[in-house]
């Protein structure tokens, strides 16, 4: 397997499984429907905004 291809494969995996993370720590610390909603929304945004600087940091 290309060395490159596997690597995007390993940042893709980390991005489902930090955005799941961010999701249920959304669901545990504000319980209800809408706050749940909002975690998740700001948790995807942190995770997204993480993963960026994390990229920027292996590219240079």
């Amino acid at each position: 397997m290309n060395r490159r291809l596997l690597l995007a494969l390993k940042y893709n995996l980390l991005i489902i499984a930090v955005l799941w993370i961010f999701y249920f720590t959304g669901l545990i610390s504000l319980g209800e429907a809408r706050g749940f909603t909002i975690g998740a929304l700001i948790g995807g945004v942190l995770a997204y905004l993480f993963l960026r600087l994390l990229g920027s940091k292996f590219r240079s």
